[in-house]
């Protein structure tokens, strides 16, 4: 970023003040992109950056969707739903709701608990013609967040019940700013094992694994 161009940012807008380089940060996902090889998506959460949604939109393979707000930030900029990955715990029967009213079997949802899940099977047996929905039940890292063991157990086992519910797999996210790649390692064999479990007692093969490596980033260097 050229330096005339920062004076005039500053001159236009003061301070405090925060430019984004749009050319590094499509460099910087491309680079993530080509680290991983092309069997992995990249999932953007725009709580990191609201103000990027529209951009990485283009350059990411979903948007991941916490909130009611960042929701109508992507209806307002007209995300594709196909790219939408709707997440996040703090959503009423009513914006489940609103969402999927809006998405149907468009986009792809995480399962924060039970309780979540049945609004997801509520909806699908009062709207037979929206199609199939793509869940992801949420595995607990040991907080409060989340579905544990036994309850993903319980949907799994039921699973051929629900014939307009597809499990593609599951969605793990434990924390960010981690710094030791030792714990995403362990992270990862449990889930390796886990799922070989949900295989070998109930026949479930997931097709995905939606992982949130909660990698820091460094702002200031």
């Amino acid at each position: 970023m050229r330096e005339e161009l920062l004076q005039e940012a500053f001159r236009k807008y003061g301070t405090p003040l925060y430019v984004f380089d749009l050319d590094i940060l499509k460099e910087q996902t491309e680079r993530i992109r080509a680290g991983f090889g092309p069997e992995i998506s990249l999932c953007y959460a725009m709580k990191a950056n609201p103000f990027l949604t529209g951009y990485m939109a283009q350059w990411a393979d979903r948007i991941e969707v916490c909130s009611m707000g960042e929701f109508r930030i992507c209806r307002r900029l007209q995300v594709p739903l196909e790219k939408l990955f709707i997440s996040g715990v703090m959503k009423k029967r009513d914006d489940i709701r609103e969402i999927l009213s809006y998405c149907g079997n468009k986009c792809a949802y995480t399962v924060e608990s039970p309780l979540h899940f049945q609004y997801f099977v509520e909806w699908s047996e009062e709207h037979p013609e929206d199609g199939v929905l793509r869940l992801y039940p949420r595995l607990t890292s040991g907080n409060q967040f989340g579905v544990d063991e036994e309850d993903i157990r319980k949907i799994i086992s039921r699973r051929q019940e629900y014939t307009a519910l597809h499990i593609l797999g599951l969605q793990f996210y434990s924390g960010t700013q981690k710094k030791n790649l030792s714990q995403m390692e362990r992270e990862l064999q449990s889930l390796d094992a886990f799922l070989n479990e949900l295989k070998k007692d109930y026949g479930y093969q997931a097709e995905e694994l939606e992982y949130g490596p909660g990698l820091f980033a460094p702002y200031f260097v």
